[in-house]
């Protein structure tokens, strides 16, 4: 079983384990100096810096033009020796490490990254932002460039005679089984912001009681496999609050998560927090996240 590298990296001290740089999605501040220089202000005990990575995303037109392989590898090499750089000069007090996004791919559990790839760098986070070969990508598409587009559209007419004909128990039973199937073949990588939002927007589900015998089972997966789950600054606020929520998946969905995260502490499952930064002032806001995880138990 690989160590991705953070594997003493835990709650109990100040961690950020996702925070996008320049050479990403971040602000053009979000220079590696800069994000370095942020952390060591802030006290934080390491910081981990990451960039979403995808080798092939059909259909996907926003990230086909963003994250698509050359562009990809160049970025993600430069942000490697940027890292190796800044790490001479940096405290000894804040451990750097750098990281990939990536998304699974196939029902499979496949990630949309190399192995070549995944050995260059200390951890990986993998997530899902849709469900692959269940739903169209074109879809995707709308969400990511128009997203009040996709929200009309996942509460009109059309959309409810498409999902009406599926078989709701299959699409779910699928669904999960790509989960678990990317956790067993890359052990020690890190699950980001799990929050199943997708099943909700696409009138799969109304709320994780719906499902909870799967999350059960992957809790118990993610303790197997040494999987970590990456709560994000987002994810815990939207939990206190889930009326901030602007994706359109609804209000009893979001009331519904503590019922995961609970399983999850319950089980042992090992959290890392991290802000999803993409500006230099939210480098190291995980302060939701801290709340949540110390003690929130609302069923």
């Amino acid at each position: 079983m690989r160590n991705f590298g953070i594997s003493n990296w835990s709650m109990k001290g100040k961690y950020d384990i996702h925070v996008h740089s320049y050479l990403d999605d971040g602000g053009s501040e979000m220079h590696i100096k800069d994000i370095v220089e942020e952390a060591e202000k802030k006290f934080l005990d390491g910081i981990g810096i990451v960039m979403h990575y995808r080798e092939t995303v059909p259909d996907v037109d926003v990230y086909r033009q963003m994250l698509h392989g050359e562009k990809n590898l160049f970025a993600l090499t430069q942000l490697i020796e940027e890292i190796k750089e800044i790490k001479r000069t940096a405290s000894d007090n804040l451990e750097i490490k750098v990281g990939i996004e990536t998304e699974i791919k196939d029902l499979e559990g496949n990630l949309n990254a190399s192995q070549e790839i995944i050995e260059k760098v200390d951890f990986v986070i993998f997530v899902c932002h849709w469900i692959p070969e269940i739903l169209p990508y074109n879809l995707t598409s709308l969400i990511l460039k128009h997203k009040l587009k996709a929200i009309e559209y996942y509460r009109s007419e059309t959309w409810h005679r498409i999902i009406e004909d599926r078989d709701r128990n299959d699409l779910v039973h699928r669904y999960f089984g790509m989960y678990k199937r990317a956790m067993l073949k890359f052990p020690s990588a890190i699950l980001g912001h799990p929050h199943f939002g997708d099943l909700a927007m696409y009138k799969i589900i109304e709320d994780l009681e719906d499902v909870h015998e799967y999350l059960l089972d992957l809790a118990e997966t993610m303790v197997k496999t040494n999987t970590t789950f990456n709560i994000t600054e987002l994810m815990a606020k939207v939990i206190e609050n889930p009326s901030i929520d602007d994706c359109g998946i609804g209000k009893n969905f979001w009331n519904s998560l503590p019922v995961w995260i609970n399983i999850c502490k319950e089980k042992g499952v090992k959290f890392l927090p991290g802000s999803d930064a993409h500006s230099l002032e939210r480098v190291g806001q995980v302060d939701a996240c801290r709340r949540i995880l110390r003690g929130y138990n609302r069923k």
